[in-house]
């Protein structure tokens, strides 16, 4: 697909009227997902709602103007994109976000997790000694020994 007449070909044009996934129309779209896990509905979750998924085999997305705009099943896509990635039968898990990692920790907030999959607030569970105060805790309390083995159990598993 060339976009309208006036670009050149393999050229994508974002405007306000661009066509949705009702039209059909992508700049980048990616096939070949074995399976892709994406919250259920438009929007954030918050609370017991971030453990509301869909799963989709064999699915497909679509990309324009650097946003997904159509999830779903790969027969279902009917439109045109300038650009198709074959992710070669990966599963796809957009939206699962870390943006940064520590090497020396210790403790866990496995309950943290937990806690909020539930709808609890993080202040109630900062409240209550967990958070990010629990790993401080436990990181102080750690001998140097325990942190380097740890430390070292997740740089190999890199």
């Amino acid at each position: 697909m060339s976009g309208p007449a006036t670009l050149p070909p393999g050229t994508f044009a974002c405007a306000g009227d661009l066509p949705t996934s009702r039209g059909l129309e992508a700049e980048t779209l990616l096939t070949g997902i074995a399976e892709i896990v994406t919250p259920d509905g438009p929007g954030p979750r918050r609370g017991p709602d971030q453990g509301r998924l869909r799963r989709v085999p064999d699915a497909a997305v679509a990309i324009a103007c650097g946003r997904v705009d159509w999830v779903g099943p790969a027969a279902a896509w009917q439109g045109e994109a300038v650009h198709v990635v074959d992710l070669g039968g990966r599963a796809v898990v957009p939206g699962l976000v870390d943006p940064h990692t520590h090497l020396l920790w210790g403790g866990d907030r496995y309950d943290d997790l937990e806690a909020r999959l539930a709808g609890e607030p993080y202040e109630a569970i900062l409240a209550r000694g967990g958070g990010i105060r629990h790993t401080m805790r436990a990181t102080a309390a750690a001998d140097r020994a325990t942190l380097v083995r740890s430390a070292r159990g997740r740089l190999d598993a890199l």
